[in-house]
């Protein structure tokens, strides 16, 4: 049952926990994949604890910290998301979170401070110039911000693009029209590659229908 139960567990997600710090073993892993899925469930409780004895390993703190985030807990939040930054030496996902909680206990300087210490290490992190433009009172710097989210976002709409068309020649034509779908949402309507996802959406499901229509 424990090979069955890991087996379902996504490789990237084994790879990110076992790179950590290698000394993850059996038991702690299945501790955490419980938690993850309470946590995607929205049992933020159950996903809290679940991983709190599992150990100070990187993901374990960060969705600790994310559940406690979600269930009004900011001072425990805080408390794993800055363990997670100590123990990753870097910015990623905890500093985002980071600066969510700074600003919700109203410790607005702190959360710019924070997002943008990490827009120097990672200028085109959409969220943390999001989260840098809401915290700003200067307007004019504000928008500046929210127009280097969109450019950045557009980049992203570029990946998953590019992602459609591997996964349609792979076969996988349901995820390329899923990969498709978030293009067209990060894109404005105007964007001249809004044609192209539409094409493409088109040829998929034309194919689609006419490998349906020779197995009736």
């Amino acid at each position: 049952m424990k090979a069955v139960f890991l087996c379902a567990v996504p490789l990237f997600l084994l790879f990110s926990l076992l790179s950590c710090t290698g000394k993850m073993n059996e038991a702690e892993l299945l501790a955490y994949v419980r938690a993850v899925e309470s946590y995607r469930a929205g049992h933020f409780r159950e996903a809290a604890d679940a991983a709190s004895g599992i150990g100070n390993f990187v993901p374990v703190l960060l969705l600790r910290g994310k559940a406690e985030y979600f269930l009004g807990n900011t001072a425990a939040a805080e408390k794993y998301f800055n363990r997670a930054m100590r123990g990753r030496n870097g910015m990623g996902e905890a500093a985002l979170y980071l600066v969510r909680v700074y600003r919700e206990e109203g410790r607005a300087a702190e959360a710019l401070r924070l997002a943008e210490k990490i827009l120097e290490s990672d200028p085109s992190n959409t969220g943390a110039l999001r989260l840098a433009a809401s915290l700003n009172r200067d307007n004019a710097a504000a928008v500046s911000l929210l127009d280097r989210a969109v450019e950045a976002s557009g980049e992203t709409a570029l990946v998953y693009l590019d992602r459609a068309r591997f996964r349609w020649t792979a076969g996988r034509a349901e995820e390329a029209l899923e990969d498709l779908r978030k293009t067209r949402i990060l894109l404005p309507q105007e964007s001249v590659i809004v044609k192209s996802v539409t094409n493409l959406e088109r040829a998929i499901r034309q194919a689609s229908y006419t490998v349906e229509a020779s197995k009736e």
